[in-house]
């Protein structure tokens, strides 16, 4: 498997400011599980339409990453919940993305030393 992310788009925007770019990996880091962790509450409390608009918002965490997989999985909690349809299935794809970004932050952690400071 190849590296799971990019940061070809943060380079685009930036202009390749490495300054610009740390911030945004810390940002991403430490914003993440934050937000995950208010979409598994709102998933537990089973109020699927803020579940649809809170994964609706955690996407955009994942597009400057070039995070395609993780992105489909936001997407589909995003629409299950705001149409209020295919609610078993939630769960199970939040863990998915949930696992995937834990997973991914590991991985930035190795890939990028000054994000353990």
């Amino acid at each position: 498997m190849g590296r799971q992310y990019s940061l070809d788009y943060l380079e685009s925007i930036s202009g390749g400011d490495k300054g610009f770019i740390e911030d945004m990996l810390r940002t991403f880091i430490t914003s993440v599980p934050e937000e995950l962790e208010k979409l598994e509450k709102l998933i537990g409390e089973t109020n699927w339409r803020k579940v649809g608009e809170e994964a609706h918002k955690f996407g955009s965490n994942l597009l400057y990453l070039e995070l395609e997989d993780l992105k489909r999985l936001a997407l589909k909690i995003e629409s299950y919940g705001l149409d209020e349809e295919h609610l078993d299935e939630i769960p199970q794809l939040f863990q998915e993305l949930k696992n995937g970004c834990n997973n991914l932050i590991s991985i930035l952690k190795k890939d990028f030393v000054f994000l353990n400071e």
